[in-house]
């Protein structure tokens, strides 16, 4: 069984109707050439089902990715970019990247996919930082398990960028020129890291969204006032014309509203034709 196109044909009709023939979870597609340019999942041919029934492995990244390309369209930008923080084994920036492949593909929109990982674990906790941190959790050389070779072999097209995030960070948009970041999964665990990503958000309008998903991984009861949310709270105090929120503990899925950007106001265009009738008229 195998599905035979030339690259770039849209095969995922025929895909499905294999799929629904055959007790199969994985289907070939060959060139004309006799050459295979992917191999078709069973995942792929039904992504949009599997995200309407909650069916997906790390759902909060389908989910926030999802919206975010729903926001995007509804504003008509027609990309942007999502970052990892904290990528370690990879599996969460291998679920981004698919997620963000199948959404675009849904929606029409081209999205670019960064993570960022020192490759040694969490970094030594800073000494000056001992009351911000949380030492006896998430200390120095925790999480070293990244294998770089195993992990770009995983990826199609998603960029791993590894060193010291705080400095990383300083020239990656003049290197990579992303398109706007509209997502970033933060899963840092320290104090340190996040303050260095949330300063980031500081910098010029254009690089970003007006209104981004963040979803902070680590952030519990135990946690209040200390790592993640310590930077949230920090962040939110210095800044007038962008706010985090909500920033308390009851969620980690928040929104950066950037209240300066050009687009913030841009009216956001809804789709009238989805239902013609209302509870009343009919």
């Amino acid at each position: 069984m195998k599905i035979i196109c030339k690259e770039g044909e849209d095969f995922y009709a025929e895909g499905r109707n294999i799929f629904a023939e055959k007790s199969i979870n994985f289907v070939p597609v060959i060139d004309y050439e006799n050459n295979i340019i992917d191999m078709f999942s069973r995942r792929r041919a039904f992504f949009k089902n599997a995200y309407r029934a909650g069916d997906l492995e790390r759902m909060v990244y389908a989910r926030n990715i999802w919206k975010m390309a729903e926001a995007a369209q509804q504003i008509g930008i027609k990309e942007f970019s999502i970052i990892e923080f904290g990528v370690a084994g990879g599996n969460g920036l291998v679920a981004a990247e698919f997620y963000a492949r199948e959404i675009s593909r849904l929606f029409d929109l081209k999205i670019e996919v960064y993570g960022f990982d020192n490759a040694a674990g969490l970094p030594a906790i800073k000494e000056n930082y001992i009351q911000k941190e949380m030492p006896y959790l998430w200390y120095g050389g925790l999480f070293d398990y990244m294998n770089i070779e195993k992990l770009n072999k995983r990826l199609r097209s998603a960029k791993l960028i590894i060193g010291d995030i705080e400095e990383t960070l300083k020239d990656f948009i003049e290197v990579f020129h992303p398109a706007p970041i509209g997502v970033i999964f933060v899963d840092v665990d320290q104090y340190a890291g996040t303050a260095a990503i949330l300063s980031f958000l500081e910098s010029d309008d254009n690089n970003f969204l007006p209104r981004m998903n963040i979803y902070f991984d680590d952030m519990s009861f135990e946690t209040e006032s200390r790592g993640e949310h310590r930077a949230i709270l920090e962040f939110n105090q210095r800044n007038t014309n962008m706010k985090i929120i909500p920033e308390d503990l009851r969620t980690r899925e928040k929104r950066c509203f950037r209240y300066q950007h050009p687009l913030y106001d841009k009216e956001i265009k809804y789709d009238t034709t989805a239902c013609a009738y209302s509870y009343y008229t009919i």
